[in-house]
């Protein structure tokens, strides 16, 4: 729960610059593309994390791989201030919270589409299309294929489920003529 708030004040403080920077998307991306960059390798974030070692020696590895990856100066001077101020442990967190409040600040919202199999592009399109209109947001899709769905879709718009499958048809039907 801690770790969770710090992670979002750091958050929070780079969308400020990059709000003012007009670039709240590209860094986001960078961030998240270091963050995988722990995740794939947990060494190099073990190493980056580890307060015993050196500062300046992180620091530079920082500047190397930032270098590597094309990332901008204020996105490679955030990462430093982590290691400058022993929280480079929780830069996954701050990664997924910065991605969060991105997107809310950007009218954005989660839509995850939920169905037997794999449906047409024009399918995905329409439905991010309809609950545009309904929510006012833009969807953000991810295709889930679930193979105990037996039919029709479940959609998932943040928080809030839309259960158009066939199951969810048959229950219904079953509870109007039980009741």
């Amino acid at each position: 729960m801690i770790a969770s708030t710090i992670a979002k004040r750091y958050a929070r403080a780079l969308l400020l610059v990059a709000r003012d920077s007009q670039q709240v998307d590209l860094y986001g991306n960078q961030l998240k593309a270091f963050a995988e960059l722990g995740e794939t390798s947990p060494i190099f974030l073990a190493v980056l994390s580890d307060n015993h070692r050196d500062a300046d020696i992180r620091k530079k590895l920082i500047g190397t791989f930032s270098a590597k990856l094309d990332l901008n100066k204020d996105v490679t001077q955030f990462l430093k201030l982590l290691v400058n101020k022993g929280r480079m442990s929780l830069l996954p967190i701050v990664s997924l919270e910065y991605q969060k409040m991105a997107d809310a600040q950007m009218n954005r919202v989660p839509m995850t589409v939920v169905s037997a199999g794999p449906l047409a592009d024009a399918v995905y399109n329409d439905l991010m299309a309809d609950f545009g209109k309904k929510t006012g947001k833009t969807m953000l899709l991810q295709k889930v294929v679930d193979e105990q769905v037996l039919g029709g879709v479940r959609v998932h718009v943040g928080d809030t489920v839309y259960d158009y499958t066939v199951k969810n048809q048959l229950d219904r039907l079953s509870e109007k003529m039980m009741g």
